[in-house]
C-alpha cells in the first residue's frame, strides 16, 4: 500500500519547543510522518497528494503523549469496583472507546499502565493493524496468562521502602552507620 501524502496549509503551527507560533504555515505529511514544515508560501508541490485547506484561526501542534493511562477504565468514582466487576469483554470495549477518545483529544501515543488479560497489548495490535482508531499504545503485560495483575513497567530504585533514588534511608546524609543489624 502506497503512503498517503497530505499538504495542510494556512494554519498556525505550534512546534512544542517554546518558540513563537508559526502563522500562515503549511505542513507536508507523508504516511505518518511530518516531511516538511514552513511558511505556506514556500510549500513544496506534492504531486497526487491531497491538499487540506486550513482556515485562519486553526492551529496544529505535535501529538501529546499520555505516560500513565488505564484504557480499560473511565474515571469511575470507584475504580476498584470497576476493575473487579468488569468482564474482559466489557473492559475491552471500554478500552476501544477510550483509545478513540484519547486520539480525538490529541494524544498520539499512550502508555497503558495496567490492564487485565493483555487487553492493552491487544489494543496496541488492533491500532497498528488499522482495525480500530486510536493512538500508538505501549503497555505492560501480565505476569502469567491467568494473572490479572499487570507487570510493572519499571522497577523502583533503592530496593527498600523509605529509601530514595540514591539508596539512602531518609535522614541519612551518607555518613557512616552508627547502628548494627
Amino acid at each position: 500500500m502506497a503512503e498517503s501524502t497530505y499538504l495542510i496549509r494556512d494554519v498556525t503551527v505550534i512546534d512544542g519547543l517554546g518558540g513563537d507560533p508559526l502563522r500562515d504555515a503549511a505542513v507536508v505529511v507523508e504516511g505518518d510522518r511530518i516531511a516538511w514544515l514552513g511558511p505556506a508560501a514556500h510549500a513544496p508541490a506534492i504531486g497526487d497528494g491531497r491538499v487540506v485547506e486550513g482556515r485562519r484561526g486553526h492551529t496544529l501542534l505535535p501529538g501529546m503523549i499520555n505516560c500513565h493511562a488505564h484504557l480499560c477504565n473511565d474515571g469511575a468514582a470507584d475504580l476498584f469496583a470497576q476493575v473487579v466487576n468488569d468482564s474482559v469483554p466489557i473492559a475491552t470495549i471500554r478500552a476501544v472507546l477510550n483509545a478513540k477518545l484519547a486520539l480525538e483529544a490529541g494524544v498520539t501515543t499512550i502508555r497503558d499502565c495496567g490492564a487485565a488479560s493483555q487487553i492493552a497489548l491487544e489494543i496496541a495490535k488492533a491500532v497498528d493493524q488499522g482495525l480500530i482508531v486510536g493512538p500508538r499504545v505501549r503497555g505492560g503485560r501480565p505476569r502469567r496468562d491467568d494473572d490479572r495483575r499487570p507487570r510493572p513497567l519499571h522497577r523502583p530504585r533503592g530496593g527498600r521502602a523509605g529509601r530514595g533514588a540514591q539508596g539512602r534511608a531518609r535522614g541519612d546524609q551518607g555518613g557512616a552507620r552508627t547502628s548494627s543489624r
